[in-house]
């Protein structure tokens, strides 16, 4: 049997739907998921990469506006351009400007896009149902995100730590869902370190899932700079319901991380004292960390004692300390006593721990003690010549030791001969 195999090139064509479904609006959020049923595509072409898919809005809304949420987490607000794989990923909402007009004053919305491919585009519109609907909502309207977690974590420094359900955990109320459409858009990235998956791959959106299964860890990367001690991401949470057109969002979220230093730091001032008395000792004195300077869980200890003097509690004087905790020298209940003798100068050496694991130190340090010298010794006779006296004069080559430098106030008295 002989036939023929006809072949024939048909025209490409490229549609937007009139047939899509309206956009509809939460009565709550006045937030609601652009999808493919709002933007149907009819075309006898494969759409194998969804981002050449692109629409560019040429008339925007009245009420409303767009936005697109970029793969940093940010969110472009009265966005004009996004592409069908946005669409596909949820990236694409459309906000309601509540503060304009009530609901009962306005119902619907439009705006138009152009939809292009290559060559070929399509003009189409797309319209928002801004009334009630409470047909098809999927949350009750008490349904709100709520934060659970410290928002905090500690880290060593250039270590890792895995983000628990502890420190970042996010719930709907009243209604039971997936902890894998509870999604965190950083919209802030850490300055100091980077949020990385268990594979070690960077991570700029996670979901509430990923957290419980220990799969996001934060990785300290930089010792330079100011502000190392501590580190913050910014981030969004969001749910989205099965349909995709309900969202619940909650912004401007902060996670703080605290970095432990492999080394404390300790600096230190010098001291001024009278001779024979004694100067408080507080944090002036020897300066610790703003985290660790009222904390209990540091101690001191005294390596090298003062030669010229002695460290004591208030609690406690004249007993020579050996430690003591950076509480007593927050409030200033340290003090240091000179032993009275004439040296102008002395010092000491202190270093400091924290109590608690991990073990951590600071380098020994030394505080200089500068000695205030007192005129309080009797005055010493340095030259004596024998007195030569005679009738109605004499002669006194007498001289004073050190200890008197103003001979103004040296007074001498003569007594008579010793037989």
């Amino acid at each position: 049997m002989n036939g023929v195999f006809d072949v024939r090139a048909v025209e490409a064509y490229f549609l937007l739907s009139n047939t899509s479904t309206a956009l509809t609006t939460d009565s709550d959020t006045a937030v609601a998921v652009l999808t493919e049923d709002h933007v149907s595509i009819e075309t006898n072409l494969e759409l194998g990469n969804a981002s050449e898919v692109q629409f560019t809005v040429v008339k925007e809304p009245v009420h409303g506006e767009l936005q697109v949420v970029d793969d940093d987490g940010r969110t472009r607000s009265t966005c004009r351009r996004f592409t069908l794989s946005d669409v596909r990923q949820g990236l694409v909402v459309y906000r309601r400007n509540v503060s304009s007009q009530s609901s009962e004053e306005v119902q619907r919305d439009q705006f138009v896009v152009v939809v292009r491919l290559d060559a070929l585009q399509t003009t189409g519109s797309v319209d928002v149902d801004l009334t009630s609907r409470q047909h098809v909502t999927t949350l009750p309207p008490s349904a709100n995100l709520h934060v659970h977690g410290t928002m905090t974590a500690s880290v060593d420094e250039l270590g890792d730590v895995v983000l628990t359900t502890d420190q970042l955990n996010v719930t709907v109320t009243s209604l039971t869902v997936s902890t894998s459409d509870i999604r965190y858009d950083v919209t802030l990235a850490t300055s100091h370190g980077v949020l990385l998956t268990t594979g070690g791959a960077p991570v700029r959106t996670f979901t509430q899932a990923d957290v419980d299964a220990g799969r996001v860890r934060y990785r300290h990367r930089d010792v330079s700079g100011s502000g190392v001690g501590r580190d913050f991401f910014r981030f969004r949470v969001r749910h989205v319901g099965d349909d995709a057109s309900v969202e619940l969002i909650r912004d401007g979220l902060e996670f703080t991380i605290s970095v432990v230093e492999s080394v404390l730091s300790l600096g230190a001032g010098n001291l001024t004292v009278i001779e024979g008395q004694s100067v408080s000792v507080d944090s002036n004195t020897l300066k610790l960390d703003d985290r660790y300077r009222d904390s209990d869980d540091i101690v001191f200890t005294i390596v090298t004692q003062p030669s010229h003097g002695h460290l004591e509690a208030a609690d406690r004087p004249g007993i020579t300390l050996t430690q003591f905790t950076a509480n007593q020298l927050a409030v200033g209940a340290l003090s240091y006593v000179h032993s009275g003798d004439e040296t102008g100068f002395d010092a000491f050496t202190v270093s400091a721990r924290l109590k608690s694991r991990p073990d951590r130190r600071t380098a020994a340090t030394t505080v200089h003690v500068d000695v205030i010298a007192v005129n309080d010794q009797p005055p010493t006779l340095v030259t004596n010549t024998r007195m030569t006296v005679w009738i109605g004069s004499y002669q006194l080559p007498l001289l004073v030791g050190r200890f008197f430098t103003n001979v103004i106030y040296v007074t001498y008295v003569l007594r008579g001969p010793q037989k």
